[in-house]
């Protein structure tokens, strides 16, 4: 992240993966970190206290929750557009279908959704995705085994 600080580049350049939804494929994007690189990443209780969440993620934090089994998100990470409006990642791994990621990280981020940020999930998973289908990842971006350790 420190690498890519106030650079813009593409979110197909930064996730090496055929399974990135098209309108988020070439969407240009940047990073903020704050100056204090030690407090990068901020722990929060859970993900329910959206206003502070935001606080962090606007200071160019990564939002880690200490609730290890927080459904659906397993850290929150910030990225500004062209408009230097942000974008937050909702990422998470599991060996478990897609559905249940999917359903998962919808209730999770609710609270954005009310208030209107815009966000998207990048998925790491080991389980057998194989044929993955357009509309699993269409809304973001999904990793399978062979692009992590590619």
């Amino acid at each position: 992240r420190k690498a890519m600080d106030g650079k813009q580049f593409s979110l197909k350049e930064f996730y090496k993966s055929e399974h990135i939804g098209q309108r988020f494929k070439d969407r240009m994007v940047s990073v903020k970190v704050p100056p204090d690189a030690v407090n990068l990443v901020q722990p929060v209780v859970d993900f329910k206290d959206v206003q502070l969440i935001l606080r962090y993620l606007c200071d160019g934090c990564i939002v880690v929750s200490e609730v290890h089994s927080e459904e659906g998100i397993g850290y929150l990470s910030p990225y500004l557009d062209g408009n230097q409006n942000h974008v937050q990642i909702c990422k998470k791994v599991r060996p478990v279908g897609w559905n249940k990621i999917n359903g998962r990280m919808k209730a999770a981020t609710k609270g954005f959704d009310d208030a209107n940020i815009v966000h998207f999930p990048v998925v790491y998973t080991t389980a057998d995705q194989k044929p993955i289908l357009k509309k699993t990842y269409d809304d973001g971006v999904h990793f399978i085994e062979k692009y992590i350790f590619a």
